[in-house]
């Protein structure tokens, strides 16, 4: 009896080894990851710097904070200050026709005021007024049905 035994035990063993081989096999597979969708470009846009107002001097620079942000979210890409054709801080101030002359999409422009010590109020506007707004058939469609081309 301790032969049959012996033999058992030893075709368990070699089912036991066949069996961890074949785990650790499906242990080593690769992860492939398939993008199959995304934007192929970035828009660009162009984040102008805030007006200040305050007594003391700001410390960071809050239109830097917010393009890189921007650009690293990949959606968009922030233009370089040397490319601004003006430096407007509201949105009536922004000639349209000069920052769609730089293919600009979009504008960023603020204001901070300072309320009290390490407190700010911080406004801004995104400007898009040059993109066209074309009514789809304006004459049967009430003015809030109204399709923008971007």
């Amino acid at each position: 009896m301790n032969e049959k035994i012996v033999k058992h035990m030893n075709k368990f063993k070699i089912a036991f080894i066949f069996f961890i081989v074949l785990i650790s096999n499906s242990a080593l597979a690769t992860l492939e990851i398939v993008i199959t969708e995304g934007i192929d470009s970035a828009r660009p846009i162009a984040v102008l710097p805030f007006k200040w107002t305050g007594t003391e001097p700001l410390t960071d620079n809050i239109s830097n904070i917010i393009s890189e942000d921007l650009l690293r979210s990949g959606k968009f890409n922030p233009i370089k200050e040397n490319r601004f054709p003006q430096t407007p801080f509201t949105d009536k101030e922004v000639d349209y026709s000069a920052w769609a002359n730089e293919g600009v999409e979009a504008v960023v422009v603020g204001q901070i005021n300072g309320i009290g010590i390490g407190r700010y109020k911080i406004s801004y506007q995104l400007v898009v007024g040059w993109c066209k707004h074309i009514a789809v058939n304006p004459s049967k469609d009430p003015p809030t049905k109204r399709n923008r081309i971007f």
